[in-house]
C-alpha cells in the first residue's frame, strides 16, 4: 500500500466504511442524531438557527428510513421485497410504483456495469450467514447460482413483476442505504437547510459547509493498523465505500466470504479490497461501488472515466490505489 501521511489529532466520525473528519462544531445552531438502521449505524447532522426546524427535519428523516427499511428489508417478512421473493415465480406480481422504478434503475446499472451489478445476486446472496459465519455448500450453491441473472426478471409498463426462475430473488442491498441518503437529503432541502451530512454505512451526502469550511472526509483502511489512507475535502457531493472488511467471515479453507457476491461465480468477489465512489447522486453511487468493487481496478477506471460527474478510488487486492483523473486531491489534515 502506498505510504500516505495521515494526521487525525482532530477528532474523527467513523462512519462504517468511510471516515468523515471535522473540527468540533461551533454554536448551537447544529444538530447530530445517531441511530440504528438498516443494520448499521445512521448519522445525521444539519444546521438551521431554528431548533423547531432542526428537530422536525431529523424525525421526518427516521420516519421516511423506517418506511424504506419495513419496504424494502429481505429480513422483515411482511416487507414488500419478502412478498416479491416468495410469490413472483410463477405469478405475475403487481409491484408498487416506488419498487418499480427501483427495479427498472437496477436494471440500467446490470446493463451499464455488464452484468456486474445484479439484485439476483440475492439468490446466492440470501445463503450466507455472517453472524454464524457459515456459506452455502456446493449443491445449495449450484442450486441458488441458477437464479442469478437479470433477465430472469420480467417487469412490464404496468409494473407486473414475474421471475422466470424459480430459484431466483432479489435485493435492493446493492443501494438501498444510499436510496435512504438521497430521500434524507431531500427533505433536508425541503426545510431550507443549506448546510448538512447525512450517513448510513458506507454510503454519505453532505451539502454545504462544515463551519464554514468543506467537510474533510477520509477512506478507511481495509488492512492494517492505519485509520485512513486517504483524506480529502468534499461538499455538495455523494460518496459510497464498498468494502470486504465489514460483513465478512475466514472460511476453514482460508477463504475471504464477504457480502459483495460476484454474480457471475456466485462467491465473494476477490479482486479489490475498497472501492470509493463520488458524485451528484448517492444512489447512484452505492450502486456504482458495488458494481465496481465485483468489476476490479482497470474496469471500474474505464467506467468512470465515461460517466459523467463520477469520480472513483480503488484499493486493490495488494493494497495500491488507483483513482480516476478527477479524484479529489489528497491532503494532510492537522490539528489546528
Amino acid at each position: 500500500m502506498k505510504n500516505i501521511s495521515v494526521f487525525i489529532s482532530i477528532p474523527v466520525i467513523i462512519v462504517s466504511l468511510l471516515i468523515l473528519i471535522n473540527s468540533n462544531f461551533q454554536g448551537s445552531e447544529w444538530c447530530t442524531k445517531n441511530l440504528k438502521l438498516f443494520g448499521t449505524t445512521v448519522t445525521i447532522q444539519l444546521n438551521h438557527k431554528n431548533r423547531s426546524i432542526r428537530d422536525s427535519a431529523i424525525q421526518k428523516i427516521i420516519d421516511e428510513f423506517k418506511r424504506i427499511e419495513a419496504k424494502f428489508s429481505p429480513y422483515i417478512s411482511t416487507s414488500e421485497l419478502s412478498i416479491i421473493n416468495k410469490t413472483a415465480y410463477g405469478n405475475i406480481f403487481k409491484v408498487s410504483d416506488e419498487t418499480a422504478e427501483l427495479i427498472r434503475f437496477s436494471l440500467k446499472i446490470s446493463r451499464l456495469s455488464e452484468g456486474a451489478f445484479d439484485i439476483t445476486y440475492a439468490s446466492v446472496g440470501n445463503l450466507y450467514d455472517f453472524r454464524k459465519k457459515t456459506k452455502p455448500n456446493q449443491d445449495q450453491l449450484d442450486k441458488g447460482f441458477s437464479g442469478i441473472g437479470y433477465t430472469n426478471l420480467k417487469l412490464d409498463q404496468n409494473n407486473n413483476l414475474t421471475f422466470k426462475n424459480q430459484n431466483t430473488k432479489i435485493s435492493f442491498g446493492g443501494f438501498a442505504k444510499g436510496y435512504a441518503v438521497k430521500k434524507a437529503i431531500d427533505i433536508i432541502k425541503g426545510y431550507g437547510i443549506r448546510n448538512a451530512l447525512v450517513t448510513a454505512g458506507g454510503d454519505s451526502m453532505v451539502i454545504g459547509l462544515k463551519d464554514n469550511n468543506p467537510w474533510r472526509t477520509g477512506i478507511k483502511a481495509p488492512r492494517g493498523p492505519v485509520r485512513a489512507v486517504y483524506t480529502f475535502n468534499l461538499t455538495d457531493k455523494a460518496i459510497s465505500t464498498s468494502g470486504d472488511y465489514e460483513r465478512f467471515f475466514v472460511s476453514n479453507d482460508g477463504d475471504r466470504i464477504h457480502h459483495i457476491v460476484n454474480p457471475s461465480t456466485g462467491k465473494s468477489a476477490s479482486d479489490v479490497q475498497s472501492v470509493t465512489v463520488i458524485g451528484n447522486n448517492p444512489t447512484f453511487t452505492d450502486a456504482l461501488s458495488t458494481s465496481m468493487f465485483v468489476m476490479g481496478a482497470r474496469r471500474s477506471i474505464v467506467l468512470a472515466e465515461n460517466l459523467k460527474n463520477i469520480e472513483v478510488l480503488v484499493i486493490d487486492k495488494s493494497g495500491s490505489i488507483h483513482k480516476s483523473s478527477g479524484f479529489p486531491k489528497h491532503q494532510n489534515f492537522s490539528d489546528k
